[in-house]
């Protein structure tokens, strides 16, 4: 159960990452 929740962080993380990125580059 953890570990699912781990997984559901990392994707948000990343999710904001790729967003940042994606902002940076318009």
């Amino acid at each position: 159960m953890a570990k699912r929740v781990l997984i559901r962080f990392a994707d948000k993380k990343l999710i904001s990452t790729a967003n940042k990125i994606l902002n940076v580059h318009k």
